[in-house]
Parts: structure tokens; sequence; C-alpha cells
């Protein structure tokens, strides 16, 4: 990726992140990937080397639940250096009850 900035977040299961910048970095539930890919990085995610930290559900199931926010840079910082930052849920602070959601749903 070039010129990008991605933000993972998952609600339950776990991934591996790796990339070009040296990270080596689980995921789980709760924190926060930051990765800015700048003038260049080449990374991958994947759960399949998480499954043992993969808690199964009432239904024996392991499940993979986030997202990913793509993030385009300015301009001016397309071709900053690329890196990564990993926040522990610990040092995340729990907004959710200040958020208001109009609408529904469905």
């Amino acid at each position: 990726h070039i010129g990008l900035s991605t933000l993972t977040y998952l609600f339950s299961g776990a991934i591996i992140h790796r990339d070009s910048t040296g990270a080596n970095q689980a995921i789980l539930p709760g924190e926060v990937n930051l990765m800015t890919a700048g003038r260049g990085v080449v990374h991958s995610e994947r759960g399949t080397e998480a499954v043992d930290l993969i808690e199964r559900n009432t239904e024996g199931k392991r499940i993979l639940h986030g997202m990913q926010c793509w993030l385009a840079l300015p301009r001016e910082l397309e071709d900053c250096d690329p890196s990564f930052h990993h926040m522990g849920k610990e040092s995340l602070i729990d907004v959710s009850k200040d958020v208001t959601i109009s609408g529904e749903i469905t």
C-alpha cells in the first residue's frame, strides 16, 4: 500500500499483523492497530495464524468479527515513512456511553 493508513479494531477473534516495518503483532478484541503506509509498506493480517487465541462461542465456533477503516493521507503526508502502532485496550478510552445513534440499524 502507499498513501494511506488503516485502522483495525476487533469485536471478537484475533489476527496477526506483520509488515515491512518489522511489526509482528497479535490484535485482540478491544485493541487498535494503526498502520500508516506512507511511501510504501507490505503487510499481512491473518486470522488462521491466530486461531489458538480465539475462544470458542457457546456453539463451539470461533468467530472473527472486526472492522478496518482505510484513511487517505493528506497529499503532503502521502510520502511519509511507513509506521505501525498498536494500542492495547487498557490504553484506550471508552466513549461508547457518550455516543448517540439516531435512527434504526437493521
